[in-house]
């Protein structure tokens, strides 16, 4: 072969290869979010990016399903006209196995449920399937390990009873068509098959309600639940009526509210004796008959709180509280069962006395204040001293702040602790006003301090979490909280503060951290969060973050925070400002038409799951090693460009991102140049990246 021939051949030979180099930084994006059909969308070319191409990856119409509490409601039929069918459903989800949750109201007829592959024959589909009740764990269940195709349960159902049905596949990766159908029929008499015995659900009542029922609220109460003083109330219960009228109180179970008459400055007493089961907590309020909407409407809320006791004396689970009245007039107890055990044998019962001790005045040797605490218990040997906010561990002890104060001198030691293994979590009442952006922040950490900071709402329910502010912090050793967030509504917030990884309780003695909570945008970028604790006062917030592995690669680039809004300084050349001018009024006789009021938008809380991979076996699932952790997404509100939450995606390239908005909102992703206008309430995006180029079978 001549020389030249062979020069030129490696001369293009060169040329491919660097070429083919370049072509490598094309990426692909693929988006899954819930759609009717895939479409196709045009590529286009960024200004600073490498061409980006979207395609939608497809799930059924019904997802996002994968919890009780996203579950989807479905109808029954009767079983006479075959009931009724939902097909077209499917169990594949881009970041795994994917489960589905239905729901249906129970009536006392038999139901019978029927899951079975759209594809039967070879390969098809099989199932894992459990029938849950509202009110237990799990109710009765069947099919579940039993790798079982077209599985068919019966049951008699409750009257008034919410039930959910969990289908999760057995052999999903063994299978390419995953897609199947439900059928739910009733009948007032069992079917054709075995029927299945429900396994006795827990927390079910196991007495009658006593005789003050209701009164779960203080509307309910008002001048029917009344004890008076020098009065035992014997055989009160915590069995909840059903169905009930007011959210599940500690976990399972009633809450009582009774009032009362007192004169100003005598002192009185009430003490309650439980039975085996009960554990009573007694709050008494100030208020007469203008009831607080606050306390009707939210179960936990402690507007108008004015003492509390738990326990009162040693090894003994009832109550007592004594107080000195600061007027004459109607006061307020609220009595509830903090022992979560079910409530299902009967005669758990308490009984409830009210005394007047001795009027203030004749007795200079009693000390008439407010017993708040429990009778002192033996402390353990190396715990320090608690913060003056302690006892603050749960919703209905959290310390009242304020916006702008600075918080100093925390710290982690447990208010008399059970054990050596006891867990100090910090909880505190912030105020807030519908429209302005809040921050709270943890700051001047106590060497190897790490908090988790949460923010819930004042239902209980998670607005958000943070572990550390940001990684450039993190990477210098400050693993400090901070979250922003935008108040759509007035009223409170609950601050939750708790160390990551907490160690005993004799050794946090030196753990102490500064918290202050402000008002104004967010100025700086917030970090990667925790994982989202249980939602609901009730749920114990002991859900930790799992620390994020060592890793030798690089962090993604931070976007930066939106910068504020300049604001313009006068200048001496500007038109100088005109006095207000006086106005005149007369009268027309014409009537202008009445303007038509705006309608008032409800807001919602929209939740978008986002998976950022590195498609490298061009499937269109995330598989293992394929994630890409500490990619930055915001999310803008579309109308007005204000940022609603900023998070990056964890370790398994996952991130779940909440808020709350009345409209349309915009995802974004700086580091692909990436944007997504959404109006959904659930949505799930997938952003996989693959080569754009492929090397041919043949060289030149």
């Amino acid at each position: 072969m001549p020389p030249s021939f062979r020069h030129r051949r490696f001369i293009r030979l060169t040329a491919f290869f660097t070429l083919a180099s370049f072509m490598l930084m094309a990426f692909f994006i693929f988006e899954s979010q819930q759609a009717a059909s895939a479409v196709q969308l045009p590529s286009k070319v960024l200004n600073t990016g490498p061409n980006i191409h979207v395609s939608t990856i497809l799930t059924d119409s019904f997802e996002n399903n994968d919890t009780k509490e996203t579950a989807v409601g479905i109808t029954s039929a009767d079983c006479s006209v075959n009931g009724s069918s939902i097909t077209g459903l499917d169990l594949f989800k881009a970041s795994g196995g994917d489960v589905d949750f239905f729901k249906f109201q129970g009536d006392g007829q038999f139901y019978k449920i029927t899951v079975s592959p759209q594809i039967p024959g070879v390969g098809e589909l099989k199932f894992n399937v459990q029938v849950i009740s509202g009110t237990a764990s799990t109710a009765f269940q069947a099919g579940d390990n039993a790798n079982q195709s077209n599985v068919s349960i019966q049951f008699q159902s409750a009257n008034n009873i919410a039930y959910y049905i969990r289908i999760a596949p057995s052999n999903a990766n063994d299978v390419v068509n995953k897609n199947y159908s439900i059928n739910l029929c009733n009948s007032s008499t069992a079917q054709t098959g075995p029927t299945v015995t429900p396994i006795p659900v827990l927390g079910q009542p196991g007495g009658a309600p006593d005789g003050l029922e209701g009164n779960d609220t203080p509307s309910e109460a008002n001048n029917k639940s009344y004890i008076a003083v020098g009065q035992t109330i014997q055989n009160l219960n915590f069995y909840p009526r059903s169905p009930k009228n007011t959210a599940a109180i500690l976990g399972d179970g009633d809450v009582d509210w009774i009032f009362f008459y007192a004169k100003v400055n005598h002192i009185y007493r009430f003490t309650t004796k439980v039975s085996a089961g009960i554990d009573t907590q007694i709050l008494l309020f100030d208020f007469a008959d203008d009831i607080p909407v606050s306390l009707n409407n939210e179960p936990y809320s402690i507007d108008r709180l004015i003492a509390e006791n738990d326990d009162y004396e040693a090894l003994n689970r009832g109550s007592q509280l004594t107080f000195t009245a600061s007027r004459d007039g109607k006061f307020w107890v609220k009595i509830w069962n903090r022992d979560p055990s079910p409530k299902t044998q009967a005669n758990m019962t308490y009984e409830l006395s009210l005394i007047e001790v001795l009027p203030a005045t004749a007795a200079p040797v009693l000390t008439p204040t407010l017993t708040l605490t429990p009778s002192p218990v033996p402390t353990l040997v190396g715990v320090g001293q608690p913060d003056k906010y302690e006892p603050n561990n749960d919703f209905a002890k959290a310390s009242l702040i304020a916006p702008g104060q600075e918080i100093k001198g925390l710290s982690f030691v447990p208010y008399q602790p059970a054990n050596i293994n006891t867990i100090d979590y910090d909880y505190f009442r912030l105020p807030v006003k519908t429209g302005l952006y809040y921050s709270c922040e943890t700051y001047e950490l106590a060497p190897g301090v790490d908090t988790n900071l949460i923010v819930y709402d004042q239902r209980g329910s998670t607005l958000g979490t943070n572990d550390d502010i940001s990684n450039d912090e993190r990477n210098k050793g400050n693993f400090a909280s901070k979250f922003a967030w935008y108040a759509n509504y007035e009223g409170y917030v609950y601050v939750m503060v708790s160390e990551l990884r907490p160690p005993r309780a004799d050794e946090v003695s030196s753990h102490t951290y500064s918290l202050k909570c402000t008002i104004g945008p967010p100025q700086t970028q917030v970090g990667p969060a925790a994982p989202p604790a249980s939602s609901g006062p009730d749920a114990a917030p002991s859900q930790q973050a799992t620390p994020k592995p060592a890793t030798s690669d690089p962090e993604k680039p931070e976007s930066p925070a939106p910068a504020p809004t300049p604001i313009r300084t006068p200048q001496p050349t500007d038109e100088p400002i005109k006095p207000i001018q006086p106005l005149t009024v007369r009268p027309v006789q014409r009537q202008a038409p009445a303007a038509t009021p705006r309608p008032i938008t409800t807001a919602r809380t929209i939740a978008i799951d986002i998976a950022v991979f590195n498609d490298a076996n061009r499937n269109g699932t995330l598989d293992a090693s394929e994630q890409i952790r500490g990619v930055s997404v915001w999310v803008v509100d579309e109308r007005t460009g204000a940022p609603l939450a900023q998070n990056e995606t964890d370790d398994s390239g996952n991130v779940r991102i909440s808020v709350n908005s009345d409209g349309p909102v915009r995802i974004n992703v700086p580091l692909f140049g990436y944007s997504q206008l959404l109006n959904e309430t659930n949505t799930s995006l997938r952003i996989g990246m693959i080569s754009d180029f492929v090397l041919p079978k043949v060289l030149p």
